[in-house]
Parts: C-alpha cells; sequence; structure tokens
C-alpha cells in the first residue's frame, strides 16, 4: 500500500512539474546614462584636478554652483543662505584668490574680485572642472588657491534632446530650468534657461523668544545660455557663446538690526566667441569676449547718502591667442598671449577708473620613456598698466608608483 501510494504521488508530481507552461524571459530596455569628462588642461602637471561627469551633474540641475562646490568638493562656501551672497575659501585663500573662468575668461570683476556663487546656475554646463592649488602659470596671477572651469563641450552627433526640470518647495519656492540641444556631424546647438522665485518668509524666534515672519527676504532669478558651434570642413571650429543673467533679491536684517528695505539687483551680459584651427600637429586658437556686470544696490533708509542708490558696472573686453604643438609622443609645447582692457563705472568713483592687462606665457611636456611619468614646466610673464607683476613659473612632476 505504501510503495502504491508512492508511486502515485510520484507520478502526479511529474505530471504537475512538466504540465507548467514556459515562460518568456522579459526584456526591460533602460533609458541610457552617459558619463563624460574631460582635460581642463594638458599642462596641468602635478596639480589635483576634481571633474564632475554628466551623471552627477544631472543630479544637481536645480541647485547652484556653490551648493555643488559644498555637497561634492572638499571646500568652504560661506554661505549666507537661500538667495543670498556665496563665496568660496580655497584651501584657506580668499574669494579672490579663486578663479571663476567661463570658456577660459575669468569671470571676477576687476573692483572686488570675486564672483558670487549662488547666481550661477549648474544646468547651464555639461562641463564644470576644478583645479586646487595655484595655477598663475597657467591662467594668470592671483590664482593662489585655484580655479574652477566652466563651460559646454560640443558633441558633433546627430541628436535631438529636451530636458525641462520644475519643483517646488516651502515658502512659495519655485524653480524651472531646462535645456534644449540639437546636433548634426556639422552643426551643435545648446539653449539653456532657469527660472526661480521665493519669497523666504519662514517664522523664526527672535532674540525674545517670539516668533516672527522673515521679511524682505525674496529672491526672483532667470537668465538663458546659448551655444553654438560650426565645424567647417576637418581643420575649422568656430563657436558663440551667450550668457544674460538677471536676480533681484531682498536682503533681510539681522536678529540683532532692525527690519531692512534693502535690496540688491545683479545682471550680467556676457559674449564670447573662437575660432579653432587644425594643425597636423597641433592647434592654433583665436578667441575673444565680452564681459558685462552691473550691480545695483538700493536701501532707502540708509542714512549714508551713497547706498541709498549705488551702482557698479564693469566693462571687460578680453582677447586671447593659443598655440600648441604636438612634436612626438613624448614633447607638447604650449604658448599664447592674453589681453584685457578693464572700464569700471560706479557712483562711488570720481572718474570712471580703467586698467590694460597683458599677459605673455608657454609651457613644455616631457613624457618619461618606459615610465608612466610627466614632467611639466609652465612660465608666465602679466604686465598691468601702473602695477608690476612679478615672474610666474611652475614646475610640476606626476606619475604612478
Amino acid at each position: 500500500m505504501r510503495a502504491y501510494f508512492l508511486l502515485v504521488l510520484t507520478m502526479f508530481v511529474g505530471y504537475t512539474c512538466f504540465s507548467q507552461q514556459v515562460l518568456n524571459d522579459s526584456v526591460y530596455e533602460l533609458s541610457q546614462v552617459q558619463v563624460s569628462s574631460d582635460r581642463i588642461n594638458d599642462f596641468s602637471t602635478g596639480l589635483k584636478i576634481q571633474k564632475f561627469d554628466s551623471l552627477t551633474l544631472k543630479l544637481n540641475q536645480n541647485e547652484n554652483l556653490g551648493e555643488l562646490l559644498s555637497r561634492q568638493c572638499p571646500l568652504y562656501i560661506k554661505s549666507y543662505g537661500q538667495g543670498s551672497l556665496a563665496t568660496i575659501s580655497f584651501r584657506g585663500t580668499s574669494a579672490a584668490h579663486t578663479g571663476i573662468y567661463w570658456n577660459g575668461f575669468n569671470l571676477n570683476p576687476p573692483n572686488i574680485g570675486s564672483t558670487d556663487l549662488s547666481i550661477i546656475p549648474v544646468s547651464y554646463f555639461n562641463s564644470v572642472n576644478v583645479l586646487y592649488g595655484p595655477s598663475g602659470s597657467l591662467f594668470g596671477s592671483g590664482n593662489i588657491g585655484g580655479n574652477i572651469q566652466l563651460k559646454n563641450n560640443p558633441d558633433f552627433n546627430k541628436r535631438k534632446s529636451v530636458y525641462i526640470n520644475l519643483s517646488a518647495g516651502s515658502f512659495c519656492t519655485y524653480t524651472v530650468n531646462g535645456t534644449v540641444q540639437l546636433s548634426n556631424d556639422k552643426w551643435w546647438s545648446s539653449t539653456g534657461f532657469t527660472y526661480k522665485n521665493a519669497k523666504n518668509d519662514f517664522p523664526f524666534k527672535n532674540l525674545n523668544g517670539d516668533e516672527e515672519i522673515r521679511e524682505n527676504a525674496a529672491i526672483t532669478q532667470y537668465g538663458f545660455m546659448q551655444d553654438i558651434n560650426r565645424k567647417i570642413g576637418d581643420n575649422h571650429l568656430i563657436g558663440l557663446s551667450l550668457w544674460y543673467q538677471y536676480t533681484d533679491r531682498e536682503i533681510p536684517g539681522t536678529m540683532v538690526t532692525r527690519q531692512s528695505a534693502a535690496s540688491q539687483k545683479d545682471k550680467a551680459f556676457r559674449i564670447s566667441g573662437k575660432w579653432k584651427y587644425f594643425l597636423p600637429k597641433g592647434s592654433f586658437t583665436l578667441k575673444s569676449a565680452f564681459l558685462r556686470d552691473e550691480l545695483k544696490y538700493s536701501d532707502p533708509d540708509s542714512e549714508i547718502e551713497q547706498n541709498r542708490n549705488s551702482t557698479i558696472l564693469t566693462n571687460t573686453f578680453i582677447t586671447e591667442t593659443n598655440y600648441q604643438y604636438r612634436l612626438n609622443d613624448r614633447i607638447n609645447f604650449n604658448a599664447g598671449a592674453n589681453f584685457t582692457d578693464y572700464v569700471g563705472e560706479s557712483t562711488a568713483y570720481i572718474q570712471n577708473p580703467k586698467r590694460l592687462q597683458a599677459g605673455l606665457y608657454g609651457s613644455a611636456l616631457y613624457k618619461l620613456p618606459l615610465l608612466e611619468w610627466k614632467i611639466n614646466l609652465n612660465l608666465r610673464q602679466d604686465f598691468i598698466e601702473g602695477f608690476y607683476v612679478p615672474f610666474t613659473p611652475s614646475l610640476g612632476l606626476e606619475g604612478k608608483i
């Protein structure tokens, strides 16, 4: 009886197993994620460079440059809160010792020498690189702490992409940003736009323990960036970039001062163009830019007349040439010149100041045979009208141990 029961059970189990239908494997197609990065300069041997890949930049599309660096880099960002000033301290140096570069042009205005990171959207750029350490021999005097390079690298592949990001938060905070990219084997166009509005009317307790509503802390910001690149034949590349930015923010008082009615308006218009000619063993680049920065500060309750309505305006004209030559697989050379014309206007100046600045630089890179080591020599001499700038050399060595 037991044997008969086991035989019936075995037949039932076998019939159940073999009678099951064979399930087809399901194929799920995931969206593509492209991760890319590039070098700041072939001649930065011996310096630490941090490169943000495309995925990191996508995940921080709603952030400004100060928020991105504070989260991703071991740097100190001095920020005064949502919509307020944000400056950088690079290895103990001040904000004026850190260069902020867009397409290779220094954005730091000559009157204050530093850039507000809170009004630079991350969504505008597909390449953000941070160079640690002094780089005055590469990019000009004053870069003692380091520098940050912002740009858009063209991608000459046939594609169309539209990216729009919407977000909303407490205290009437709304953000909209997006990019539209169109490209083929000869043209590349990228259009970025951003809009941000926040009231910042949050509650807080004053020094007496009473609850108050933060007043005069709203911010409105909008702008756009347009990049166009065109390949002409196999040897020529031309590009044009346009950047407009407007920020209107109220400046609240502190907990130990009276309520403030001050406000500040920042307006920036920047345009740059370049022409690059590819040679059999190198390249020649000619580029130029016009940078216009305007700051208007208003405080109707100020006892100082100049602070009631104060305007600071700077116009910067920059032209730069660069030539790279690759002698062989081990030896590279780089040389160039830079010319900058500054013109400032301010209600605090009796007459509008002007300053001419020029620079000559050269670099040599040698790769040691049989070893994965590189030696890099950089030389630069800047000339500033009415001021002596010392000669700036640097020597870098790096390799695997």
